[in-house]
């Protein structure tokens, strides 16, 4: 007998795994769809489970033990068998099932990841889900048959989505991949086609055998002269020559490019047939793009219909004007998608998950009319291609060059357009060029959308491009490369911010000879708008040989420099905050990136969100992997010494772009390096305690001078920050000034004096400058005014009202903690916020995240307000809209879900929260003005199914020590596509309200939108809280009243509400997934309730009545939602009863709310009360 056995199960994986986990030797191997598993093990282990899930066995012919637990055991030996040395990391993501994300491609994380797997559930679903989510919508099956596209389609379902097989049974293999190809290019995803149309020497059917001179020039010559003068070009050619632009000065000959064709000429060719096929097949790249001439047929040779060998050339050529029409097919394809989603071929992608932003993504793409000499793919080519091909025919032999003078490439290519040039080719004499970036929008690099330091200084690359464009790769041969040597750096202003567009003016001003090496010198100015931010002087670089950098001595401090450090009178600058360590790792340098200083540095420096903007770059952008030493009073001032290092490889991403062919670090990122340690400092001795919301900012007007004497590239293993602080100031902001050596080996590369880094409050203009700041001296006192310091009293502060903020509108992990920094910049379950905000903070907290068998509990309070805006917008300033006290308890019950981590259980999915139903039983009314409410509440269960988790919790309200409600309710969490396909109460059928199948009752319409509507409902002054709410505890803009009406024959009343995407509830509940809080609906009931009360004179009892609080139970159920797109929203209530004593009159309903025409909430046993007002 078999002892393992496979079979597949057509049931969701939650049925089958709750009886899988019933059977010792049994397992949950493979989650294929929704609706597909696989189960494994001891075969009668697993019939037994199929016979208990009432399906019919299927077994599969596979005898392999994988994806369970048993193989755990043999992790390590199929760890050493699958360890192979990675060869080539294509620039594809490749997700993995170990966490269903994308896995890095080194030996290391490639065997533990085939090892983990081993023992481990696939869930395949999971997998193409989280695909999906991050954007992709076209899957090509690359496997046998068409299984995992029949997976995926089922998966996937009726979400837009392609699935493609290149392999169907029956079916020719090479006919599946043609159709394959047709369904993408239908879908208009960029293909290459050239392997379709091979390069095969076009012979003529007859050649000639031996040259005959009949005199004058050969024949053969005239022949290719011709076909020559036809100019046919290659794809990367095509852009180039389709596009010609303006430039500000004359340029040499050869760049065809870039000069003006005459347009009477254009109109003059343009009945040519060719001319039409070639316009029909370019990409339409520029609004203001002018088209080149093209030749007809007819023109290839002054000999038409003489000689055969001349239709074998037309022939020639008619193949070549097709292969390059269907590469410019494919090209047009390429800028119909617009789609980020979609990586080409040419986009860089490195481990670190840096993606380029295309042209499509970048702001401002020319709406209006820009003169454009180099767009965006020209600089693509001159940084990774043929500089031939943008600059035209002259600088053909550069190609041939090993290296030359290049732009860098993606991520780091930092311009978007070159739009002036003034400089000849071969003349080496003052040049300029003006160029453009527009900063993306959430670009890698930003933090809080101010881009670094590094990125302002780089985006002035094209000095490299005008260097180029001189011809001074015509002098060195490929044999000597660019390196810079010294600038001067100043800002003007505050770091620019994403989706701002930055002009650099760039001058090369002269150059020089020092030895064989040429020099030049050159500054910019860079402006947004007509405002200048940053200016760069006395820049100077120079070509230098393999032999030149690599017997540089690197930077040589001299005599004068080293004795003012050892003369200099050292100062004590006291710290702020204390840190009991002195060296940190790249982890927890990261927790600073994330937002979480006190991750890094200790509980003391956790500011409750005070200085939310005070972060580390993020990580691809973070150039100190450890830092081994920090003194706070250490280096020659006694202000500080920080030592730090910076691990490199040679596929890490800023040496591949960074050149092509001419790998070294950048100086920018170097200095950037230098920027963050110092930003890392003023955050150790505690400086952000002086501010409040305040950015890292560069010090205004201050000149910081750069010096590089070496190189880092990719031999080096590491390079070494030495960071001295030599200045600190308070006023008009904290602030740092430092001294850096960066070392490759025990060589000092570069040298940074005076870097200036601020603190600068968003709330205030005032910044500091070169010449408007105070320095700290030897007699100072600082004056420790800590605006971060919160004071606790009583139970233990788990969460206060600034954490709270920060999970209603902010970032989730600084109240939850780094487990939930995946949710930076995602949509994700919030708290209300703003008026409608109703915890004050959270004192108690039992049970540990995602263990949810064990208790888990919290105690909430909230500080209610003597003059609360729902106490003076209610009929009476004593009641608390029932709405509030509801939110007050189960708002509580959000937190406790989300310190559950149970959403965590999918961090792929962006789920929203919803209420589904609840009761709530109110015991007492106690005065709650000015007074602080408790709330106990327990997680009672969690329950996951495919990507939804039910909770359930119970809650208890009390004021003073005395419970005044309780109750239990159900939350859910849910994708946003299950949400839109909700159904409602009534599956879906359309249940209209009562007063529409009743169209012939009496009935009385108000128009609360009307000045009179008060006086038709029989609202009187002399009874002034005997009234509707108004303001925002008004929720209908109609109600019709039917005395006896309703299916209980008692009454009835019927409002509606027209949608508006502005009512003050959306941006409050919640940020990011607005949507109409259930409270508010059963509000509107309560209105309507009043409004019939009201009409009805049910009070008329009562000299001087009111509505009351009435002691009761509700419960409540919600299977819809209104959100900001919802129309209108309408609801109906039935009167029940109306029970009248001598102290109050109490109106018992039943009650509907519909979206549009979808009943989605149902209230039972509402109350209304009415009693006498108490003088």
């Amino acid at each position: 007998d078999p002892l393992w056995g496979c079979y597949t199960i057509q049931l969701p994986a939650a049925e089958v795994q709750a009886v899988v986990d019933k059977e010792p030797h049994a397992y949950l191997i493979l989650i294929n769809t929704p609706r597909e598993s696989v189960i494994a093990g001891e075969p009668a282990a697993c019939l037994r489970i199929i016979e208990k899930l009432g399906e019919r066995p299927t077994p599969i012919p596979v005898t392999d033990v994988v994806h369970c637990d048993p193989v755990k055991t043999e992790y390590a030996e199929i760890k050493r068998v699958h360890t192979d040395k990675v060869i080539e990391c294509p620039d594809i993501d490749f997700y993995s099932a170990i966490d269903y994300e994308i896995s890095k491609l080194d030996s290391e994380t490639l065997a533990h990841n085939i090892a983990t797997i081993y023992g481990k559930t696939v869930d395949y679903s999971r997998l193409i889900n989280k695909v999906y989510q991050d954007g992709a919508r076209i899957f090509v099956d690359l496997g046998p048959r068409t299984t995992c596209s029949k997976w995926i389609s089922e998966t996937l379902e009726a979400k837009p989505h392609l699935s493609i097989s290149v392999n169907r049974k029956g079916t020719d293999n090479r006919v599946m991949i043609l159709q394959a190809l047709s369904s993408l290019i239908s879908h208009r995803v960029p293909v290459n086609l050239d392997p379709l149309f091979p390069d095969l020497a076009a012979q003529p059917e007859k050649q000639l055998l031996q040259t005959i001179n009949l005199g004058g020039i050969p024949i053969q010559q005239i022949f290719a002269k011709g076909i020559e003068g036809l100019n046919l070009r290659t794809d990367e050619q095509t852009e180039t020559y389709l596009k010609p632009r303006p430039v500000s000065a004359p340029i040499h000959a050869g760049a065809r490019s870039l000069s003006y064709i005459d347009e009477s000429e254009i109109k003059r060719q343009s009945s040519e047939s060719l001319m039409h096929s070639q316009r029909l097949m370019e990409p339409v790249w520029d609004s203001t793009a002018i088209e080149l001439p093209a030749l007809s047929i007819s023109s290839i040779t002054g000999f038409p219909g003489e000689f055969g060998s001349r239709r074998n050339a037309a022939h020639s050529a008619f193949l070549n004007l097709r292969k390059n029409g269907m590469k410019q097919f494919a090209g047009i394809i390429s800028s119909m998608m617009g789609n980020r989603s979609l990586i080409t071929a040419d986009q860089v992608q490195t481990e670190n998950k840096i993606i380029p932003h295309t042209p499509a993504q970048r702001v401002d793409v020319q709406a209006e009319y820009k003169a454009v000499i180099f767009d965006y793919q020209d600089l693509k080519e001159i940084a990774g291609g043929s500089i031939a091909s943008v600059f035209g025919a002259d600088y053909k032999a550069i190609d041939s060059y090993r290296r030359c003078v290049r732009l860098p490439m993606e991520p780091y290519l930092l311009v978007s357009r070159v739009t002036k040039l003034d400089g000849r080719l071969g003349e080496f004499k003052p040049s300029t060029v003006t160029t453009e970036y527009d900063i993306p929008n959430k670009a890698w690099y930003t933090t809080d959308g101010h881009i670094p330091w590094a990125v302002a200084v780089e985006s002035g690359q094209c000095d490299l491009l005008l260097i180029s464009y001189l011809g001074i790769d015509f002098e060195c041969k490929g044999e000597k490369v660019y390196r810079l040597l010294d600038c001067t750096l100043t800002f003007l202003d505050d770091m620019p911010r994403e989706g701002e567009t930055l002009r650099y003016e760039i001058s090369i001003n002269s150059f020089a000879r020092h030895d064989q090496n040429l020099l030049f010198f050159f500054n910019y100015e860079c402006f947004v708008g007509n405002k200048m931010v940053l200016r760069m002087d006395n820049g100077c670089a120079g070509f230098f040989s393999d032999d030149d950098l690599a017997h540089g001595k690197g930077v040589i401090h001299t005599e004068q420099e080293q004795e003012v450090k050892k003369n200099v009178e050292k100062l004590h600058f006291p710290q702020l905050l204390n840190c009991p360590k002195s060296s940190f790792t790249r982890s927890e340098l990261l927790e600073i990136s994330a937002g979480n200083p006190a991750g890094c540095l200790g509980e003391e420096f956790n500011q409750y969100g005070k200085n939310p903007s005070l972060k580390n770059a993020p990580d691809q952008f973070l150039m100190s992997d450890r830092i081994l030493s920090v003194e706070a009073h250490g280096g020659s001032f006694g202000l500080g010494y920080i030592i730090a290092e910076k691990d490199l490889a040679p596929d890490d991403w800023y040496f591949p772009c960074h050149f092509k062919d001419d790998p070294v670090m950048a100086g920018s990122l170097m200095a950037e390096g230098c920027v963050q340690l110092l930003q890392f400092f003023m955050l150790y001795i505690g400086l952000q305690t002086l501010v409040e919301d305040a950015t890292f900012q560069p010090i205004h007007e201050l000149p910081q001078i750069v010096r590089c004497r070496g190189q880092v590239i990719p031999g080096n293993p590491k390079m070494t920050y030495h960071v001295e602080v030599k200045e600190i100031g308070l006023e008009p902001h904290p602030y740092a000034i430092a001294d850096i050596d960066i070392l490759a080996g025990d060589r000092i590369v570069v040298d940074f004096r005076d870097l200036g880094v601020q603190l600068a409050e968003k709330t205030s203009q005032m910044r500091v400058t070169k010449n408007q700041r105070i320095a700290f001296k030897k007699d100072d006192n600082v004056e420790l005014t800590k605006k971060n310091k919160t004071e606790t009293s009583g139970s233990q502060l788990v969460a206060d009202e600034q954490m709270i903020r920060e999970f209603a509108l902010g970032d989730i992990d600084k109240c939850f903690g780094p487990d939930f920094s995946i949710y930076r910049g995602r949509s994700m379950q919030r708290n209300p916020n703003g008026d409608f905000q109703l915890i004050s903070r959270v004192t108690d907290l039992h049970g540990t995240r995602m263990e949810f068998d064990k208790p888990m509990t919290l105690v909430s309070e909230y500080d209610v307000p003597e003059n609360a805006w729902y106490y003076l917008e209610n009929s009476h300033p004593s009641n608390m809209p029932y709405s509030v006290l509801m939110e007050i308890a189960l708002q509580s019950c959000g937190f406790l879900s989300t310190h559950s981590g149970a959403i965590l259980s999918y961090q792929e999915l962006d789920l929203c929260y919803r209420n589904l139903e609840g009761n709530g039983t109110l015991l007492s009314n106690p005065e709650l003005h000015g007074k602080t409410v408790v709330n106990e509440v327990e997680l009672l269960s969690t329950v996951s199914s495919g990507d939804t988790i039910i909770q359930t919790h119970s809650f208890s309200l009390s004021c003073n020590g005395q419970q005044f409600f309780h109750g239990d309710t159900m939350f859910g969490y849910f994708t946003r596509e299950s949400l839109e396909a909700q159904v409602g109460l009534d599956g879906g059928k359309a249940i209209s309200p009562w007063i529409e199948q009743n169209p012939k009752q009496k009935s009385a319409e108000l128009d609360l939108n009307s000045s009179n509507f008060r006086k038709i409902l029989g609202e009187n002054s002399m009874r002034q809280h005997f009234c509707l709410s108004s303001g925002k505890l008004s929720f209908s803009d109609k109600i019709v009243l039917v005395p006896n009406g309703g299916k209980y024959g008692e009454g009835y009343a019927y409002a509606y509400k027209k949608v508006n995407p502005d009512d003050w509830f959306f941006p409050c509940h919640f940020h990011q997934d607005p949507v109409m809080p259930g409270s508010l609906g059963l509000e509107a009931v309560i209105q309507a309730m009043q409004a019939y009360a009201i009409y009805q004179g049910v009070g008329n009892s009562f000299r001087n009545p009111r509505f009351s609080t009435v002691l009761s139970k509700v419960a409540w159920k919600y299977r819809g939602q209104i959100i900001p797109s919802t129309k209108y929203m309408q609801l109906d209530l039935h009167v029940k009863n109306i029970i009248k004593n001598e102290k109050q009159v109490v109106l018992t309903a039943d009650a509907n709310l519909w979206r549009e025409n979808l009943r989605i909430y149902e209230i039972s046993d509402i109350v209304v009360g009415i009693s006498e007002t108490e003088q």
